[in-house]
């Protein structure tokens, strides 16, 4: 079973160590599909735990730390 609030740490840790990202990058660092890493960087994004650009890599949008 996929521990999601494990997840989200890892999301943040990352964004923290690597700056501003796109979810298929979040999804390779943690092993999951790049699906469900938007549907992590959703939920981070509705809790104002991380912020999007109006800038995109293709039609995503690049997520960040305050």
């Amino acid at each position: 079973m996929i521990n999601v609030q494990e997840l989200k740490q890892k999301a943040i840790k990352y964004l923290e160590i690597n700056g501003p990202t796109i979810p298929v990058r979040i999804g390779k660092e943690l092993g999951v599909d790049p699906m469900w890493a938007g549907a992590i960087l959703s939920e981070l994004l509705q809790h104002h735990n991380i912020k999007f650009t109006s800038m995109k890599v293709g039609s995503t949008p690049i997520y960040y730390l305050e």
